[in-house]
């Protein structure tokens, strides 16, 4: 999860690059999430951007790069619905699109809005086997984690 104005005025931007946006301090609480997904061997799979929108601009979802998944909620957090687009026309199709043979495995957090039976027969139907990491074991995926590299900047 991103801040989308952060209270420090500093942005995440190639070394000595002058065409930066203006940082302007905001409300803390206006964020939005980037679920990223990659594999083993380092291919990415298109992001999902959630945005704290029922139903976003059409500015914010035309500046989301092509190569990425428009999502939305109330929060800008990921939920049970966003989740399930992802999965079934997200990872699944970039996939198949991929010709990644299957089955794969897909681990997770155990936040409540990746489990479901839905999601989990519908991952069993389509060869992606949905795994979901225990409570406090968030340590192991640390290093997909860029939240906190980027707030103690």
């Amino acid at each position: 999860m991103l801040q989308q104005l952060p209270l420090s005025g500093k942005v995440l931007g190639p070394e000595g690059w002058k065409n930066l946006y203006e940082v302007k301090q905001g409300n803390e609480k206006e964020t939005l999430t980037v679920f990223v997904t990659f594999t083993a061997d380092g291919q990415l799979c298109p992001p999902v951007v959630v945005f704290p929108y029922v139903k976003p601009p059409r500015a914010v979802v035309e500046s989301v790069p092509n190569s990425s998944i428009p999502g939305k909620s109330e929060s800008g957090w990921m939920t049970f619905d966003v989740f399930s687009e992802f999965v079934a026309n997200g990872l699944n199709e970039w996939l198949n699109q991929q010709e990644i043979k299957r089955p794969v495995v897909f681990l997770v957090d155990g936040h409540r809005s990746h489990m479901s039976l839905e999601h989990s027969e519908f991952c069993d139907a389509n060869g992606i086997l949905l795994y979901a990491l225990p409570p406090n074991a968030m340590h192991l995926m640390q290093p997909a984690d860029v939240h906190r590299c980027i707030q103690a900047s």
